[in-house]
């Protein structure tokens, strides 16, 4: 590049709800994902029912083994305030939490 320099150029406007989604940090681990923390918002966590450490298998109808990151990001992804039922594994046995979209 000359000078050492890149130049940027703007495709499309930004999409101000990119980052709209249930409030999960994930790990991928071996074709499953971990959840690594929980997204917390004017000090509250975002999301109840989840803990650090369970196995996130199904968001809505969408079973995750071996699901790519985008593929599970996707269906994390939403309106502001709609539901999103995750089925996770915790210790063994199978939790269902209803959680909503977050607007970050």
């Amino acid at each position: 590049y000359p000078s050492r320099t890149i130049y940027w150029l703007q495709e499309a406007d930004p999409d101000s709800h990119d980052l709209d989604q249930v409030g999960l940090t994930l790990k991928a681990q071996a074709g499953e994902f971990i959840v690594a923390s929980i997204a917390i918002k004017d000090g509250k966590p975002t999301v109840d029912g989840v803990e650090a450490g369970d196995k996130l298998l199904q968001v809505d109808t969408l079973a995750l083994l071996h699901a790519t990151t985008g593929t599970v990001f996707a269906a994390l992804h939403g309106t502001p305030g709609s539901i999103r039922t995750l089925i996770l594994e915790r210790h063994g046995r199978r939790v269902i939490a209803k959680t909503k979209v977050t607007a970050f």
